[in-house]
């Protein structure tokens, strides 16, 4: 990721890569837009392809979704720097994982060392905000029929707040 795209140990990799059957798979049916999800006909849901990734070494898809991210500022379209690429991509959403928020991107990021790149910048003005004068992260968004019942939203939460501070607390820690 620090090195430049003709450096010659990322071609040679990148040519080595593209010679799994699974890779040349998975990028045939990538969007062009870089990702691999297609819109279910008649709604507005997203689906992902269906692929099985099994017996294949999950570092190359971590650091192409890594890739993805920041060329996006992790949160924006490739080709509208203003647009998200999904509007739940800005909300802190509980609970964690239900669909891709602020939190799960800046979090997963942060696991893997990013967490301090300049393409975050702007994902982290976003989460700060979120909070409000005493510290606490604002709940955007709970669904309805959720198991777990939260605080209402607009309102201070305790787990979307316990997220963005063990965010912070790795957010210049390489080694998480």
């Amino acid at each position: 990721m620090d090195r430049k795209k003709n450096d010659i140990e990322v071609v040679k990799i990148k040519n080595q890569i593209e010679k799994y059957k699974i890779v040349k798979q998975i990028l045939s049916q990538m969007h062009p837009d870089g990702y691999w999800l297609h819109k279910k006909s008649n709604s507005d849901v997203y689906l992902g392809n269906g692929l099985e990734y099994v017996d294949y070494e999950t570092t190359h898809f971590c650091l192409a979704l890594i890739d993805y991210f920041l060329k996006r500022e992790a949160l924006f379209r490739c080709n509208k720097t203003d647009k998200p690429v999904i509007q739940e991509i800005t909300k802190t959403i509980f609970p964690i994982t239900w669909r891709a928020g602020l939190i799960e991107v800046i979090y997963a990021l942060i696991k893997m060392g990013y967490g301090n790149v300049v393409e975050l910048n702007c994902a982290w003005s976003m989460l700060e905000s979120k909070r409000d004068y005493q510290g606490k992260f604002l709940l955007d968004w709970t669904p309805p029929k959720a198991q777990l019942k939260q605080e209402k939203r607009n309102e201070p939460n305790k787990w979307i707040t316990f997220y963005p501070l063990i965010s912070l607390k790795y957010r210049f820690n390489k080694n998480k």
